[in-house]
């Protein structure tokens, strides 16, 4: 979008190795210019078995599980990378003497690959451009004086002002 370098929204498509079609997608969409911006962050993961959807605004995340046999919706604290809970799966792992779910090195690499594929995929099938560039001046404007909003932390008007100093 606005001829920007980088993709702005990542779709994926296939099948995981257990059969199951899936349809990913991952997006930072929302209304650049509105008055008072949402928060909308978003990972859809939609399979022919059910779908996994997680949204964020900074403050709350919800997980949502719509499954074969269940259904499961988690509200909690954003609380960013989440390093609070690594760190609690960590500590019980070592307590335990085993691990509990603690991401290994090879997840990490999978997710690295396959995110590099996606962002490769996505330049190299270069979409047609939506927006002008001075659209994107006039988001970018808009944004410097925004206090609250998606991508910007929740803060406070005083906050906001002294963060600009």
């Amino acid at each position: 979008m606005w001829d920007y370098k980088d993709p702005w929204w990542v779709q994926a498509h296939g099948t995981f190795d257990n059969g199951v079609v899936f349809d990913i997608t991952q997006g930072f969409i929302y209304g650049h210019l509105a008055q008072q911006q949402p928060h909308n962050c978003y990972v859809d993961v939609i399979g022919s078995k059910g779908v996994a959807r997680m949204s964020h605004d900074f403050t709350t995340a919800t997980v949502e599980l719509y499954g074969v046999h269940e259904t499961l919706s988690k509200t909690g604290a954003f609380n960013d990378k989440k390093l609070d809970v690594m760190v609690d799966v960590f500590a019980r792992s070592i307590v335990a003497g085993k691990n509990l779910g603690f991401p290994e090195a090879r997840d990490s690499v999978i997710a690295s690959e396959v995110s590099w594929a996606m962002l490769n995929d996505a330049i190299a099938n270069d979409a047609p451009s939506r927006g002008t560039p001075q659209e994107m001046q006039q988001i970018l404007e808009h944004r410097r004086h925004l206090t609250n909003g998606f991508g910007l932390p929740a803060r406070t008007e005083p906050q906001a002002k002294l963060a600009t100093k």
